[in-house]
């Protein structure tokens, strides 16, 4: 083999090293920011509502303020009368036994978040 030809296939490993690095961080990256629970530390809870206004998957959901989960997804329910909300929160923290959730701005940014409290707080 030539020096020129070894001098190409060194590029041409590099260029595939550097593609499959590039691949391996972006999946990476991917599975971190969607927020997969490696751990098990959070539980799936359900919140029915007649409408919910701004709320997206992602946005914050508290506790007395504390982020403890984020909005997983948002359904209408088939009979139309309800949206269902799935939330995924930490699992060490006690929710109220009279849990409510109340949806509001989070920010003057048009960021909102779903608050837990207890109803007789509410």
């Amino acid at each position: 083999m030539t020096r020129e030809r070894r001098g190409i296939r060194r590029r041409e490993i590099m260029v595939g090293l550097v593609l499959i690095g590039g691949l391996a961080v972006a999946a990476i990256g991917t599975i971190v920011l969607k927020g997969y629970d490696w751990s098990g530390s959070l539980t799936t809870v359900d919140a029915l509502f007649e409408e919910v206004g701004q709320v997206m998957p992602g946005s914050a959901v508290k506790v007395r303020g504390v982020e403890i989960g984020r909005v997983e997804s948002i359904s209408v329910e088939p009979s139309g009368r309800a949206v269902r909300l799935t939330l995924r929160v930490r699992r060490d923290v006690t929710l109220p036994r009279d849990a409510v959730v109340l949806l509001s701005p989070e920010s003057l940014f048009g960021d909102w978040q779903a608050e837990i409290v207890s109803r007789i707080a509410f």
